[in-house]
């Protein structure tokens, strides 16, 4: 399996088990997944699409439509096709890196003492911590949050500086990969290297426990870090969204 497909199969596996997590909509075939939390913001509820049949997403639509949801659509490969059959209120808002790191070779990340893995009651820090620093609420972060297990296929992380939580991110583990979601440092907190300790020291951590290769889609932030840290662009998703997104606007 190529580096860009592996891409796509990890992050729908790890948006469906969220998803299942919570009781969420989570549903996906061989070139298309839907993983939606629930949550009113569309950056909460993703769609992939790397194929160019409309009827799959017509499909994916009506699933949306029923669920009453804003989202973010990813056409990707031969989906790109289908973005001319997005009629309003889809807008396209441009198009996502999507990233690669080797995890085996490259540079060599440390464990920052700072950064452990978030449990059960770190829920509401984990949640508003992304919630800041990406424009949401608190109580659609808190879904997200709900979903990180310990140990489990998503897991949630925390930098801890002076007593304080200051940045957070979201892992996902499939077989030998980790997937990166949600980097999350508020402003206030900004520029301080905290992203960067928490991003290597969850890296450092996965590598431990088996993780071979790294992946993300990149925000329009967190693309200089990723960038300046070994990472590369193997693929990019045309996004379309139905609604104000705090990342990539309407």
């Amino acid at each position: 399996m190529d580096d860009v497909v592996r891409v796509r199969a990890d992050m729908g596996a790890v948006m469906a088990t969220m998803a299942g997590r919570i009781g969420a909509v989570a549903d996906a075939g061989r070139d298309w997944w839907v993983g939606l939390t629930g949550g009113v913001a569309p950056d909460l509820n993703l769609v992939l699409l790397a194929t160019a049949d409309p009827v799959v997403l017509d499909g994916t639509l009506t699933i949306l439509d029923e669920a009453g949801l804003d989202a973010l659509v990813f056409l990707a490969g031969p989906g790109r096709e289908l973005g001319s059959r997005l009629a309003s209120p889809w807008v396209g808002v441009g198009a996502a890196p999507v990233m690669t790191r080797d995890l085996t070779s490259g540079p060599v990340d440390v464990v920052d003492p700072r950064v452990r893995q978030a449990g059960p009651a770190d829920a509401d820090v984990l949640a508003a911590l992304i919630a800041e620093a990406f424009s949401l609420t608190a109580d659609d972060t808190a879904l997200m949050a709900a979903g990180a297990v310990p140990g489990g296929v998503v897991r949630g992380w925390l930098l801890e500086d002076g007593g304080e939580a200051v940045c957070a991110l979201i892992s996902g583990h499939v077989d030998d990969g980790v997937s990166i979601w949600a980097m999350s440092t508020p402003t206030r907190f900004a520029r301080r290297g905290y992203g960067r300790a928490l991003l290597a020291s969850v890296l450092a951590h996965a590598r431990a426990d088996g993780a071979r290769v790294g992946m993300l889609g990149a925000t329009p932030a967190g693309l200089p870090l990723y960038e300046a840290t070994g990472w590369r662009t193997v693929d990019e998703w045309e996004l379309f969204t139905n609604a104000e997104s705090a990342q990539f606007g309407h």
